[in-house]
């Protein structure tokens, strides 16, 4: 009786083959090379990664794969292979046909013969480029939060020394309408606009909150910009009393289209910095 000759799992030309095949299917590139950094196997996922056919890259050295300012890599993985280790998952770039460079993944193995002796090295190369793409943008991401925070702390920091300036004046106001009480309309007045002042500076801080948010609008309004000026003169003028401001103009009135209240914040922080 005849038998069919089916080779099985234990018959080392099947397993070969299944190896074989299985390394030419692989999606990640699959390379062999000797000690002496010759290559000697290219798989399919090779050739769509670095754009060399088989025939192009047997026999010839590794370092063409390598970007001028890596090349000293492969003295170091030649020696950790010698010395029978295997190096796992190591990020670094190489150069394809095209001379464009990518980012890979590295595990590179000892190959051993019968003898249990290392004659080479098989390596594992994948594709990292959009893994790096993906935590370059995270990077920025991240300093871009890490600087909103700054500039969120910095605006929390000119709210508060913002906020003193009108108290002072109501304060100041408070003072004097029990000295001089014959002022009280115009004191009463002034301590109004501080007040004012106050809630414009609370609205900001609703407002910077919408800006993080991304929801922040401004309210374009005409406006004369004396007023707005005289205003903010007007307010730092109470809370600084070291300085005299004064405002010399001789152009008629000028109408902006502007968010008035926000006009007004400038010209008292610009104030504000030249009597610091």
């Amino acid at each position: 009786m005849i038998q069919n000759q089916v080779p099985g799992y234990q018959d080392a030309e099947f397993r070969q083959a299944m190896l074989a095949a299985i390394v030419e299917s692989s999606d990640d590139a699959i390379i062999s090379k000797t000690l002496q950094g010759i290559i000697t196997s290219w798989n399919a996922a090779a050739k769509r990664l670095f754009g060399y056919e088989e025939q192009e890259v047997l026999g010839k050295h590794i370092s063409i794969l390598l970007p001028e300012d890596r090349l000293s890599e492969e003295d170091v993985i030649i020696r950790e292979i010698i010395n029978g280790n295997r190096i796992d998952h190591f990020q670094t770039k190489r150069r394809r046909k095209d001379g464009t460079e990518i980012d890979i993944s590295l595990t590179i193995s000892p190959v051993r013969n019968k003898n249990n002796e290392i004659i080479g090295a098989s390596k594992i190369a994948r594709d990292i480029s959009l893994q790096v793409a993906t935590e370059a943008k995270l990077m920025i991401a991240n300093m871009e939060l890490q600087k909103s925070n700054m500039y969120k702390d910095d605006f929390i920091g000119l709210l508060g020394h913002e906020l003193r300036t009108p108290l002072a004046g109501i304060k100041a106001c408070v003072q004097l309408i029990s000295e001089v009480p014959e002022r009280t309309p115009e004191l009463l007045q002034k301590a109004d606009r501080q007040i004012n002042r106050m809630t414009t500076l609370l609205v900001e801080l609703v407002d910077f909150a919408k800006s993080q948010a991304g929801r922040l609008e401004i309210a374009k309004t005409q406006n004369i910009a004396q007023d707005f000026i005289s205003n903010a003169i007007e307010i730092v003028q109470q809370g600084q009393t070291s300085h005299r401001i004064e405002f010399n103009n001789d152009i008629p009135s000028v109408s902006v289209m502007a968010d008035a209240l926000r006009m007004e914040q400038v010209v008292i922080n610009l104030l504000t910095n030249a009597v610091k």
